[in-house]
């Protein structure tokens, strides 16, 4: 039985077809917002425990903007959270001690703007603990860089995951706009990998030791009052 010379290429070709995919793009919105590098929080003082979660999300974005850079872009430039007085402050957050919603809603948080390179307020729910609260910090500090809604249910950015670090395609995102760029969306070019950021580039914070000072902090507070009621 003899094979025509040009089938069997035909039938190579169709054979491997099923497993040649095109590559996935990774597209996410993103508003150019701030003109300067340096974005300045004012966050409420109390309770300690929310006030710790949003440094805990500020730090999370500046190091992990700080890993992408080193990574991919060594000259690229960066969005940084600082936090600062009110005066100084275009970011506020404070607090709602009242359930407002499920998750799917970002839990009764909401990112306001008044303008452009605006004032943001974000509410936080406090009745959900300083683990959720964090995470919830971290979601809505990225709407506070510029990156709008993920489609993809793994990424930080959609609004209805369980993610709590940001993606390379969120740091992109930022990493474009930290560049001046006026573009409407981000599209996470093929040599980068879509993923989310290894949690050993952001170091844990440090909440245990910030509870420990506190404390010592109210008990000798509480000590030189006692003195003083004695005298």
């Amino acid at each position: 039985m003899r094979i025509n010379l040009y089938v069997l290429p035909l039938f190579l070709l169709l054979s491997i077809l099923p497993f040649a995919h095109a590559q996935a793009t990774y597209t996410i919105p993103i508003s150019s917002i701030w003109q300067t590098g340096r974005i300045i929080v004012q966050i409420q003082s109390t309770p300690t425990w929310a006030h710790d979660s949003v440094i805990q999300a500020m730090q999370i974005w500046n190091q992990a903007q700080q890993w992408f850079r080193t990574t991919y872009y060594p000259t690229g430039g960066v969005l940084k959270l600082v936090e600062g007085s009110p005066g100084d402050a275009v970011v506020t957050f404070a607090w709602n001690p009242i359930i407002c919603g499920a998750y799917g809603s970002a839990g009764g948080c909401t990112t306001s703007w008044s303008g452009y390179n605006a004032h943001a307020k974000t509410t936080i729910d406090l009745q959900w603990g300083p683990d959720y609260t964090s995470a919830i910090a971290v979601h809505e500090l990225g709407r506070v860089l510029g990156i709008g809604t993920a489609t993809y249910p793994q990424d930080l950015m959609n609004i209805n995951n369980d993610v709590h670090m940001p993606s390379t395609l969120d740091l992109y995102g930022v990493h474009l706009l930290a560049s001046g760029s006026s573009a409407h969306s981000a599209t996470l070019p093929p040599q980068i990998p879509y993923m989310t950021v290894p949690e050993s580039a952001v170091p844990e914070f440090p909440t245990s030791i910030i509870i420990v000072v506190t404390t010592l902090s109210s008990l000798l507070m509480i000590r030189r009052g006692n003195k003083s009621s004695l005298r």
